[in-house]
């Protein structure tokens, strides 16, 4: 009986000292531990960098952590992602946090460096050559690329300073004529550098500048070189070349012909030794230096019988009507020309290709003033009329392989011309 009674009490006590013992260990805090990725660290001005974080835990789940900095004016971190960005030079301690249990955390130094990286990504130096005439600037322009997407000056040095000289800008000027180089050289690490080449040509001065030439007019260009007296011959040959040979020729010696009304084109003139040393002479060849006014004139109306009077006073007959056609509105030399009295196509003439050296053609018509039509009705009837003549060019090329110049009416004159019985 008293065996009993020590059991029944003895298992409740027990029990009740394991559960209180289970109780406690729940209530305990967990041990973690932290540690960061990489232990220290150096930025430069602007560089951005992540760290990293490692969390241990003796149970349950792995909690995150949180990021600060002791001097956000020097590193500054996103509390979350731990990404850093150096914000000036000095130092700082970037701290990991973690979650529900402030007492684990793991610092890490952080510090900026007033300098920029020197690890060489790429130079890139535009143009990639540069070509300029003595006395002419060109601008140069280097970009060095370094790690941690930084960049850096560069310092402009030539070869040779007699053929061109250079400023800290990139600015260079030609001196001479012949060839050097250009180096960028990277001010952060002067062991980094890109290198161009520079050509300078000599000073082309053409004259005229420029030209306005009639149908087979010519003009001769004059040019100069600038070259020391001792330059070889060679480098002080031009050559020549017409944007539109079909419009405007121009032979080895310079001489500029035109050839189709109305063109607008231009001549290059180059150095043969200096190719890229050109300059352009614009031609123009108007139609409008040659009005037909100017071109055509009437030298003579000769009446049959009696002679027609100063006002070209004409009693009905023959008469004889004498023209001119100028060689530059017909640069292909042939055509044909009307003769019109009262509104009505009387005569036609055509002329002939110009021989070489002729600049005008004279042309011949004979009219009667006096015709009449099938019904026996003067065709030219009494009183005030007009005497027209029409003139016009049969479109030949003039250069092999190009087109006709401008074929079709060229223009007209007239003359006052008064008929009356006699």
């Amino acid at each position: 009986m008293q065996s009993r009674i020590i059991r029944v009490i003895v298992v409740p006590v027990v029990m009740a000292l394991v559960a209180a013992c289970r109780d406690k260990a729940e209530l305990a805090p967990r041990t973690c531990s932290v540690s960061v990725q990489p232990a220290s660290l150096v930025l430069t001005v602007g560089q951005v960098s992540a760290l990293g974080a490692t969390v241990l835990c003796d149970r349950g789940p792995t909690p995150g952590v949180r990021w600060t900095t002791t001097t956000p004016g020097v590193v500054s971190v996103d509390s979350l992602t731990g990404l850093v960005v150096g914000v000036a030079p000095g130092a700082a301690l970037v701290t990991a946090i973690v979650a529900g249990a402030p007492d684990a955390h793991a610092d890490v130094a952080v510090g900026v460096s007033p300098t920029q990286c020197t690890s060489l990504l790429s130079v890139q130096i535009t143009p990639g050559s540069a070509v300029l005439t003595v006395g002419d600037t060109v601008q140069v322009t280097a970009v060095a690329r370094l790690g941690c997407d930084s960049t850096s000056a560069v310092t402009w040095v030539v070869a040779d300073t007699t053929i061109a000289t250079v400023d800290a800008s990139g600015h260079l000027v030609g001196r001479r004529a012949g060839t050097t180089q250009a180096t960028a050289i990277v001010q952060a690490n002067p062991q980094l550098r890109a290198t161009i080449p520079v050509t300078v040509g000599p000073r082309l001065t053409v004259s005229p500048t420029s030209l306005a030439l009639a149908a087979l007019d010519t003009a001769r260009l004059r040019w100069t070189i600038e070259l020391p007296a001792d330059a070889p011959a060679a480098q002080r040959r031009v050559t020549f070349l017409s944007l539109d040979p079909c419009a405007v020729t121009v032979d080895s010696t310079g001489l500029v012909t035109a050839i189709q009304w109305g063109a607008s084109t231009g001549v290059i003139v180059a150095a043969a030794a200096f190719p890229t040393v050109a300059k352009r002479v614009d031609v123009q060849v108007p139609v409008t230096n040659f009005p037909p006014g100017q071109s055509f004139s009437v030298q003579s109306i000769t009446a049959g019988s009696p002679p027609t009077d100063a006002d070209l006073r004409a009693v009905r007959g023959t008469i004889t009507v004498r023209a001119t056609v100028r060689r530059q509105l017909v640069p292909n030399g042939g055509g044909h020309a009307e003769l019109w009295l009262a509104g009505v196509l009387d005569t036609t003439v055509t002329f002939p290709p110009f021989t070489p050296g002729e600049r005008n053609a004279a042309l011949l018509f004979t009219v009667d003033t006096d015709r009449r039509d099938a019904a026996g009705t003067r065709v030219f009837p009494n009183g005030d009329q007009s005497l027209e003549i029409r003139f016009f060019t049969d479109a030949v090329p003039l250069v092999p392989g190009c087109p006709a110049p401008l074929g079709g009416p060229l223009g007209k004159v007239q003359q006052a011309l008064t008929l009356a019985n006699p």
